[in-house]
């Protein structure tokens, strides 16, 4: 059996049974056995993914007394891809067929490298990205400012000489 730790530090156990394919296909309208294809493509939607693992610890869940709500709010940053890791094992580890068990295996470390090479590419273009941004800013603030002046201009008022207010 497969396990993540949420960020409030409770540990959950990932385990998939035929009991929780009926249970995610009845839920959430999703055959994970007979479309991987769209199980694949659903759990790399984090939303979805957390829909999929609450159904799958939904027993866990409810001993302990957390909605769908609150287990979703249990998530963020590393705890995702821990849970994604921990779903993918267990899907492999339950699914009949060991070449496909394997090929499960790899389409999960293809999901991580993914991520990993966002992660890099964002990195590298990080300076990129803040000095469009700082421009961006300089841009509105300067139209902000001419708009100020324009208006300054037409009206013949300015913010600091405004009429009295007649109380």
């Amino acid at each position: 059996m497969q396990t993540f730790t949420d960020i409030h530090g409770r540990k959950w156990t990932v385990s998939i049974t035929v009991g929780t394919v009926k249970r995610v296909k009845t839920m959430l309208d999703l055959d994970i056995l007979g479309n991987m294809e769209g199980f694949l493509a659903q759990i790399q939607d984090f939303v979805k993914l957390i829909d999929v693992l609450y159904v799958v610890c939904q027993d866990e869940a409810d001993k302990l007394g957390i909605t769908d709500e609150q287990f979703g709010c249990s998530f963020a940053g590393p705890v995702i891809q821990e849970a994604r890791n921990a779903l993918m094992e267990a899907y492999a580890v339950f699914h009949p067929d060991p070449e496909l068990t394997a090929k499960i295996r790899v389409i999960g470390e293809k999901f991580n490298a993914v991520g990993r090479k966002q992660i890099a590419l964002l990195n590298k273009k990080m300076p990129q990205i803040e000095r469009k941004f700082d421009e961006e800013i300089a841009a509105v603030l300067t139209d902000i400012e001419n708009q100020i002046d324009r208006d300054t201009l037409t009206t013949g008022n300015s913010f600091t000489n405004s009429p009295e207010s007649s109380e």
